[in-house]
């Protein structure tokens, strides 16, 4: 904006300084009142003033371009301030180029947690300048933002860059996998048990477990269930009664889920076995472990006669 006042003061001097003198205008003292509508109001100031020279003065209060003069010469002086201004818009119109339309669009997780989405797009967001009539920046924007309170995603940016979230969006907000995660107590033991057990277990179970701890006999102490989705920011737990008197507690965070295979590797793996009442824990022990989906993995044994913990995954 400067450079074209410039080039206009030096196209206009040599003209304004080979006129003739203007005799002194003695009239009475007005003021006018220009809002310029392309120019820096200070750039333009600064500009009439060189041409106009002194028999003028010029003040900028805020946006708006005060003259003072005798009236014949303040009209001189708005006449220049207000072509100054058309030729500065013309040019700028010549060299503007047009702000590239923007697209908005709002999106409604169906699966996945609206903030947990924005994570995923952090690499696509970016802040937008938006320019007024005059070509300068007006105000600036963020292209993706969160409505909390209706848990909606609002995207503004150029058609290209919208498809590209709109893909990422499509990619990322998809159901969390299924599992269900079956933990089996199994004691191991020789002779007779004075507590009571559940019946036979499964002929692969007990081959695995004697491959490990050989006893006689093997009894279902305790089991327990659970459906869950695999949320790696998550601890899945199950709670559950471990014979008379004891209880126990499993709890799992989810690393690595493979959707093909069922697999799923857990970062942590806590069993923990505790007496009746408020008594500290008796007994337990911690591990990571890969779960084999439709197989029976034997996480640890604790015990004289010693409790298995037993895992079985299904998708």
């Amino acid at each position: 904006m400067k450079t074209q006042l410039v080039s206009l003061v030096l196209a206009l001097a040599p003209a304004a300084a080979a006129q003739e003198p203007v005799p002194k205008d003695e009239g009475p003292v007005v003021l006018f009142y220009f809002r310029p509508e392309h120019t820096d109001p200070g750039a333009l100031t600064l500009t009439a003033q060189h041409l106009v020279g002194a028999q003028v003065s010029f003040l900028r209060l805020s946006g708006t371009v005060i003259v003072r003069g005798t009236a014949g010469e303040a009209k001189k002086a708005l006449a220049t301030l207000q072509e100054l201004d058309r030729v500065v818009g013309a040019e700028g119109d010549e060299m503007r180029e047009p702000q590239t339309p923007l697209e908005s669009f709002e999106y409604s997780p169906r699966h996945a947690a609206a903030t947990s989405i924005v994570n995923a797009l952090r690499p696509y967001q970016r802040q937008i300048t938006l320019y007024g009539e005059r070509g300068q920046p007006a105000s600036g924007i963020v292209n993706i933002n969160v409505v909390p309170e209706r848990s909606v995603i609002v995207v503004r940016d150029t058609s290209e860059n919208v498809a590209r979230i709109r893909e990422v969006l499509e990619r990322t907000d998809v159901p969390q996998p299924q599992v269900v995660v079956t933990c089996s107590l199994v004691l191991g033991y020789s002779g007779e048990r004075g507590i009571p057990l559940d019946g036979p277990l499964p002929e692969e179970l007990v081959a695995n477990l004697k491959r490990l701890l050989p006893f006689q006999k093997y009894g279902l102490l305790s089991a327990g269930l659970l459906r869950t989705a695999v949320a790696f920011d998550d601890t899945m737990r199950i709670y559950g009664d471990a014979g008379p008197g004891r209880s126990f507690r499993l709890s799992m965070k989810p690393e690595a889920y493979d959707g093909k295979t069922g697999d799923l590797t857990l970062s942590s793996c806590a069993f923990e076995l505790f007496s009746a009442g408020d008594s500290p824990k008796e007994s337990g022990f911690s591990t990571r472990a890969t779960i084999r989906a439709g197989e029976y993995t034997v996480l640890g044994a604790i015990g004289s006669d010693p409790v298995f913990v037993v895992l079985r995954l299904e998708k």
